[in-house]
Parts: structure tokens; sequence; C-alpha cells
């Protein structure tokens, strides 16, 4: 049986190597310098699998013959070694469930494309990792729909980069990726994050591989810094976050809540883009899901909100949140709609309340109180620069 493994072993070692799409060393944590760098293709971790394989083969065929030696009724101690040499080759091979613990790999289909992607597992609801509904909705369906409606407004231009941010667990991402397009994702959220790099290091389906997506571990803000992000303890999506300079203010925070480092989105989308082998110049779609932050991170993003390259922004609009609060507020959904149309875009409105037709500034506030009336359940929108 170890003989007959040590074959497949070669084969899945092999598959690995051209699968997965990212070296170990850039999973690692390392202070912001413009976030981690884009992931690169099979051959950096196709050199760590065979290097693995390389080592152990030798002392697997070593204790497979002993083993046959003695009619596979070997001792304790031969069989203990076995099993280190097993697991040692496991960790090498990031083969350990592939996915984090309390998570597992699903199949995704979506659009016609399918790829891989880690998930939460149910019963880690009560874990660290916490629960979450994108999680749920995909094992359920196969897919999340957002990510679907957002392509619908992805323009079809070569070269173009994609900078999704709150890419939660590379749902959107790896789709996007998947078309072929550069992607930046942007998260925080530790647990999201976590898997979002698990599943970046996946072996994926044939089909454009993730070699073309730089991962930012970092929120973004009006100003650099750090933030508060909180997560909500039902819905890890839900996860928010809040300035806190005062220490005083600090002592409040939940037990749910992370600092984590914050940087202005121009800087993020610049730095990434460059790591992508381009310029923020080629930055021509934005997804923006980052629970009534959107404000806040548009702020620190003029240049690329002037960029007339940059051709829609699609986000999430919650004047009001759930039980009246959560929401960017009835002050901020205007601002934020005035500060879209002031450089230059349009506001599309669909979604389950919403016509599908083009809101002008007369009417933002007519779209705002039908979207406050409705609370979270409120819909995306679409910003559009006009040609």
């Amino acid at each position: 049986r170890v003989t007959s493994g040590l074959r497949s072993l070669r084969a899945a070692a092999q598959r690995a190597g051209q699968g997965a799409p990212v070296s170990s060393n850039l999973s690692k944590e390392r202070p912001w310098t413009g976030g981690v760098g884009p992931v690169q293709p099979g051959r950096g971790f196709q050199g760590e699998v065979e290097a693995a394989v390389a080592k152990a083969v030798p002392r697997l065929q070593s204790i497979a013959r002993s083993l046959h030696v003695a009619g596979g009724a070997g001792s304790l101690q031969e069989w203990s070694e076995l099993w280190v040499a097993l697991d040692d080759l496991q960790e090498s091979l990031y083969l350990r469930g592939s996915c984090p613990d309390g998570s597992f790999l699903v199949p995704l289909r979506s659009l016609g494309l399918q790829y891989h992607l880690c998930i939460r597992q149910p019963e880690s609801a009560s874990s660290y990792m916490g629960a979450s509904l994108v999680d749920k909705h995909i094992m359920s369906h196969g897919a999340f729909p957002d990510c679907e409606e957002a392509v619908e407004f992805l323009p079809a231009r070569s070269g173009c980069i994609v900078l999704d941010v709150g890419a939660n667990i590379g749902s959107c991402s790896l789709l996007f990726a998947r078309l072929g397009v550069r992607v930046i994702a942007v998260e925080a959220e530790p647990v999201n994050l976590e898997l979002l790099r698990a599943s970046l290091r996946l072996a994926q389906p044939p089909g454009p591989q993730f070699a073309n997506v730089s991962v930012a571990a970092v929120a973004v803000d009006e100003a650099a810094g750090f933030v508060w992000i909180t997560r909500d303890a039902t819905n890890a999506g839900n996860s928010s976050t809040s300035s806190v300079t005062d220490t005083s203010e600090a002592s409040l925070v939940s037990e749910l809540s992370t600092p984590v480092a914050a940087a202005r989105l121009d800087d993020v989308a610049e730095a990434h883009a460059g790591l992508l082998g381009g310029s923020m110049s080629d930055i021509c779609f934005m997804k923006m899901d980052i629970e009534a932050a959107e404000l806040r991170a548009l702020h620190g993003a003029p240049r690329l909100l002037a960029s007339q390259m940059l051709r829609a922004v699609h986000f999430e609009f919650v004047p009001l949140g759930r039980d009246g609060g959560g929401g960017v507020g009835i002050r901020g959904g205007r601002e934020l709609l005035e500060l879209l149309a002031a450089n230059g875009f349009v506001v599309y409105g669909h979604g389950p309340v919403l016509q599908r037709r083009v809101y002008g500034p007369l009417e933002f506030d007519e779209l705002i109180a039908r979207l406050a009336a409705v609370g979270k359940l409120g819909t995306s929108l679409t910003a559009l620069r006009p040609r």
C-alpha cells in the first residue's frame, strides 16, 4: 500500500505544483508596505513540492521495504515512523485538509466557470471562525449571486485591473480572476483573509489560475493609521470598522474587535497595481462592500475617482442598517452619491426594490428614503462613468 501510495504521491505532487499558484513565503504576515504581493504562478510552489517529495520518498521507501520484509506486520516503531513521515510530507504539501481548520473546500460554478474555495464549516460558528451568510449561501447554492451581478458591469477592456474592496473570503475576487482580469483583493478581517489566502493555494480546475491576484491585507480609510475591525458574531460578512484613537474609547471596543492597519485607498490601489505590472490608470472597475465604510474609503481615493479609466463602481448602499443602525446614514448616503456624481459618475439603480435605471441628483433623496425603509435588505448601486 505504501509503494502504491508513493506512485500516487508523485502524480499528486505534479498536479499540485501545476495547479497551486502561490509560493508559501507570500502567505506569511509582514508589515504593510503596500500589502502582500501578487501570488506567483506554479513554478515557486512546484519547486517546494518537488523538494518535499524528494526528501520524503527515500524515507518512505525505506519504511516500505522494512514493512515488506516483515510481511506487512511491522513493529510499532516502523508504523509510527511511517505516520510521522506522511504527516511531515502532508505539512510540506499543504495537504492538511487543503483549507484551514474549521473550513473545507467547495467547488463553485458561476457564469460557466469553475473554481475551488475554502468556506467555514457550519459547526465552526461557535469557534474563532464564526459564522458567515456568504459561506452558508455558497454551501447551499454553489455560487454567490452578488458576484455575478457585479460582473454584469465589468468593462470589456484588455488589461483591466479590478479592485475588490471588501473581498471577504474571495468568492468575487476569484471569479474575476477566472475571467482573466488582474485583481486587487482588499480584505482586513483576519478569518476572511485566512480563507482567501488558503483558496489561492488550492489546485484549481483547468483555466486561468490566480497569479493575477494581489492581496492587500489592510483596511481602507480616509487616512493611514489603524482602525478597529469588529466582527458580527452571527455573520462575519458584517464586520465593520471604526476609528479609535483615544485609549478610553478603545476600552469600550468589543472582545470581537481587532486592531488592523489602515491605508488610503489611493495608496493601496497604486501599490498593488504596480505589483501586478500595471498602474492606477489600469483600474477600470471597483467593487466595494465594506459595511458602511465606503464613504470613508472614497474620501481617501481622490486620484482613483478622478481617473477616467475607472468606468464603474459597484457598491453596497445601506442608508440605514438593521434596527436603525449600521448603515452609512441618511446624510452620509447623500454625501456618498454626491461625491460620485461630482467625479463624473451617474448612479444606476438595480436590485429588489429599485427600477433598473439611472437616478439623477434630484432623485437622490427619494432613492435614499426608499432604501432606508428596507434597512439592511437594501441594495447595491453601480456608479457608471458615461462615455
